[in-house]
């Protein structure tokens, strides 16, 4: 049986930013890949449970649930309106990274030519990228996924931080249309 991730606070994950950098800084490429959207899966967990009504939250974002997997909780953020569409794209290429890592069995790098163009295709990375392009100084597809990561995260905590809870509506009514004339009428 697999044990139930960690219910993260919005607080605890912002906490962790700065040594999870660091971390996938040192990390090996494959452990730096899994690790940073592990991370940011936790993000979009706990920003969506930021916004949903409390009772429902857990049973939609547990494994094997509707929005158990990182790519639902990309869709659905993004389909409410909740992350940007720039955001949206990098999640998408930060996940295309993982799938690599952890599906091919090769011995697989940042410097790997399908993960290298994922990496420089980060709207983040490429933010990077241009800076040190500016100042002369390399960057590797790494640290362009290491930034884009914490970057995306900080995203990820700001939105969390700012979103508001739904609250359920009172009454629903099967066949409730509004008229033309601003009046309603109720199916009895």
């Amino acid at each position: 049986m697999m044990a139930k991730r960690k219910r993260w606070t919005i607080t605890e994950l912002s906490e962790k930013a700065e040594p999870v950098r660091r971390l996938l800084q040192e990390e090996s490429d494959r452990g730096a890949a899994l690790i940073g959207t592990a991370y940011l899966d936790d993000l979009l967990a706990t920003l969506l449970r930021a916004v949903f009504v409390d009772r429902c939250a857990d049973k939609l974002l547990e494994l094997n649930r509707p929005l158990g997997t990182f790519d639902a909780r990309i869709r659905l953020a993004y389909s409410i309106g909740l992350i940007r569409t720039d955001t949206y794209k990098d999640l998408e290429a930060v996940r295309g990274i993982r799938n690599d890592f952890a599906h091919l069995h090769d011995n697989l790098a940042f410097e790997s030519e399908s993960v290298k163009t994922r990496s420089e295709n980060l709207h983040y990375g490429k933010l990077l990228k241009a800076l040190r392009d500016h100042t002369g100084m390399i960057t590797t597809a790494k640290e362009r996924f290491v930034f884009s990561v914490a970057i995306l995260g900080q995203a990820l905590i700001s939105t969390a931080n700012t979103a508001r809870r739904a609250i359920p509506g009172d009454e629903f009514y099967v066949g409730f249309f509004p008229s033309r004339h601003g009046s309603s009428a109720k199916n009895t």
